[in-house]
């Protein structure tokens, strides 16, 4: 499957099961992966993947294992495409543009932050040059965000984007050998298209699909 088709798939199934997700489009959804692969240590599935639901309504009633396969597969895809993009050095952040073309970065900026409250804590040297990385982020999801962008110009949320995504590289960059050394896991994949009811649940629980996240 390619980008776009993978977009295309997660794009329907924000908007089929928008009353039980915490994200209100792709761009959001981008920022919450891009946040959690670019964590100092990998964050399994099993601590983000309960993350997506709207803590009130929950998940949804699934009519079947197939239902809920694709929902789980399609988000760890996802995961697993925003990840490729930053280890070969490729990150383009999914953001969207309003009436004016100029770029949204509220949304996906949200996403990235709801990604980072799942870090485990940083030292001291390390939080320094997080906090230098992601400062914009912090600008562009603060409760003012939405009335800074539309008093700023196209050419200083360009240039902002500009430098979003140079800085998620380096912060990526920056942990990337801790990840590879502190860390048992290897990136999160999806081979099988289909899981059965006994298979070991896709959030990385431990637990038996039937048992975990089909319910």
């Amino acid at each position: 499957m390619n980008s776009k088709d993978l977009e295309k798939k997660l794009e329907s199934l924000l908007k089929k099961y928008q009353e039980h997700i915490d994200f209100v489009d792709l761009s959001q959804v981008d920022g919450f992966f891009t946040a959690i692969c670019c964590a100092k240590e990998v964050i399994p599935p099993s601590k983000w993947l309960p993350t997506i639901w709207n803590k009130k309504k929950g998940e949804p009633n699934w009519k079947s294992t197939k239902e809920s396969e694709l929902f789980y597969q399609t988000f760890i895809q996802y995961y697993n495409f925003v990840l490729s993009m930053l280890s070969d050095k490729s990150f383009v952040p999914i953001i969207h543009a309003d009436d004016n073309e100029k770029p949204i970065l509220l949304v996906w900026c949200l996403g990235f932050s709801s990604g980072k409250d799942l870090w485990s804590q940083v030292g001291d040297a390390d939080n320094v040059f997080v906090e230098e990385n992601i400062e914009l982020i912090h600008q562009h999801s603060e409760l003012l965000a939405a009335e800074f962008h539309n008093k700023s110009s196209l050419e200083t949320l360009e240039n902002h984007y500009r430098i979003i995504c140079k800085n998620i590289q380096l912060l990526f960059n920056y942990f990337e050998k801790q990840r590879a050394l502190k860390s048992d896991h290897a990136p999160f994949r999806i081979d099988e298209p289909k899981m059965s009811r006994n298979d070991p649940c896709p959030c990385g629980s431990g637990e038996k699909f039937k048992k975990c996240c089909l319910h």
